[in-house]
């Protein structure tokens, strides 16, 4: 099968969007990722996938922990903004406060996840973060999802 017929075949899948957000001392860093899923329900842990050697990915190895913003419908330009590769930095057109951990979460997001690193599988291509759950917020909005290279209304 050719690569193209392969990105056609998965891009039918719909996915919630949802943005890593990690905190340094210097700065506030994300990126979209549109793969979250379950690896251990009895002890919540998640795992994603980012770019072989990626920036957030360094900084989230580093820091130890992040949140997991699934935005809601009415956030397109929020996970346009963060799915361009060379924006990572959080912007001012982005609303975000603190949740009573301290963490740094988008604003009006459908559900976030707050999370610590456990490790890292490097693969040849992509880095697979396992993050252990230690907080969820759920809000009454409803979750972007994207599907066909669109966000579906």
């Amino acid at each position: 099968m050719n690569s193209i017929d392969f990105k056609n075949a998965l891009s039918t899948m719909a996915n919630s969007v949802a943005v890593i957000l990690v905190e340094n001392q210097e700065e506030i860093v994300g990126c979209t990722v549109s793969s979250v899923f379950s690896t251990n329900i009895d002890e919540p842990e998640i795992a994603f996938v980012l770019k072989k050697n990626s920036y957030i990915g360094n900084i989230l190895a580093k820091c130890g922990y992040s949140t997991i913003n699934f935005l809601s419908r009415n956030q397109e330009e929020i996970a346009d903004y963060y799915s361009s590769p060379n924006r990572t930095a959080m912007t001012s057109h982005v609303r975000w406060s603190r949740n009573a951990l301290g963490e740094v979460i988008i604003a009006k997001s459908s559900f976030i996840l707050s999370a610590t690193f456990s490790k890292v599988v490097k693969l040849p291509k992509c880095d697979i973060y396992i993050m252990s759950v230690i907080a969820c917020e759920i809000t009454d909005e409803q979750v972007l999802i994207y599907q066909n290279r669109k966000y579906q209304k």
